[in-house]
């Protein structure tokens, strides 16, 4: 769903800053509204407010911005935090700040997401794991394979002349391949 802010001065504060409260939000419980030393007032998540020694005065707990961020469907969001129906978010290009709960879906599936660039999913790990282990067990049968076409013999001297070492470097090739598997198999269940 999309969302446009309606404040275009939002109040931000730092912690410890002396804050003036006001009513608690009818529409969104928990959250309040608060009127900083410059006169500019808005609405913040009471969990980041103390109230001090009378009902209007309060100290702040925690740096906050109210900042709004104006999204449209389609948009992929990181959810950093969730208060009173309102989540904290960071979009792609790295800009944070609050949409309401009911404009955002969660993305079940977590496959198309990786294909749009999405920075929390782990996919484009899974499918690296997958060709590597197609590509290192292709390099074991060739490293077992090159070392019977090339062959051994015994020269004139004596001694043995063989690819020697192609047997053990297809066997760590195929080990690896193992488990790059195994953790292919791994990362594809959580899905």
């Amino acid at each position: 769903m999309r969302h446009r802010t309606s404040y275009p001065d939002p109040i931000a504060f730092k912690a410890n800053d002396l804050l003036q409260i006001g009513a608690e939000d009818a529409e969104y419980p928990g959250w309040i509204r608060v009127t900083l030393n410059d006169g500019n007032e808005g609405w913040a998540p009471a969990d980041f407010v103390r109230v001090l020694d009378g009902p209007a005065r309060g100290m702040a707990t925690a740096d906050y911005c109210a900042r709004e961020l104006d999204v449209d469907v389609g948009d992929e969001l990181q959810i950093l935090g969730t208060y009173g129906g309102w989540h904290h978010v960071v979009n792609v290009a790295g800009e944070e700040g609050w949409v309401p709960q009911a404009c955002v879906r969660r993305n079940e599936r977590p496959r198309q997401r990786a294909r749009q660039g999405s920075v929390t999913s782990g996919a484009p790990m899974r499918g690296t794991f997958g060709w590597l282990s197609v590509t290192l067990l292709a390099g074991a049968f060739a490293c077992w394979g090159g070392y019977l076409w090339i062959g051994a013999e015994v020269d004139a001297d004596g001694i043995l002349r063989e690819p020697f070492a192609l047997i053990p470097l297809g066997w760590m090739c195929l080990i690896a391949a193992l488990i790059s598997g195994v953790a292919w198999l791994f990362m594809r269940s959580r899905d």
